[in-house]
């Protein structure tokens, strides 16, 4: 029996922060541009979406052991790190908002939810980069 790699999750779970963060963004910019009143569903699949970045990131770092000496490893750690950060704040801010049921400006709701995209997407290109681009060491071919 073969020995459990925690860091064979990420390739699972990193998936889950991506699309979860686009679709929060979807669903903010539906309430702001075309006043659909889809607010206490983008909360949600922020929050979600922050928790299930705590996982992604710790199998993240269990794996970048496998890729030691990958230019790009560092990057992709830092905006992992940098995510994960800003994604806590961001669900921990729309959890303050379900919990008390404020409403805040539709306008910063979608700014917030571009700025974890964007730490998102980042973090993703560079991990892209570390599985399949540049940065992975090359087979030898005879």
């Amino acid at each position: 029996m073969a020995d459990f790699d925690l860091g064979q999750l990420h390739v699972i779970l990193l998936h889950f922060p991506i699309v979860l963060f686009w679709t929060a963004l979807v669903y903010d910019l539906l309430g702001a541009v075309w006043k659909v009143h889809v607010y206490p569903a983008g909360h949600w699949i922020v929050i979600v979406a922050a928790l299930l970045t705590i996982p992604t990131v710790i199998t993240g770092l269990d794996r970048a052991e496998d890729f030691v000496g990958n230019p790009y490893i560092l990057l992709h750690r830092n905006f992992a790190l940098a995510t994960l950060v800003f994604a806590l704040f961001h669900g921990a801010f729309r959890l303050l908002l379900v919990s008390r049921k404020k409403k805040v400006s539709k306008v910063l709701l979608v700014i917030l939810s571009l700025i974890s995209v964007t730490l998102v997407s980042i973090t993703a290109h560079f991990g892209g980069e570390v599985a399949f681009g540049k940065g992975r060491p090359q087979e030898k071919s005879y």
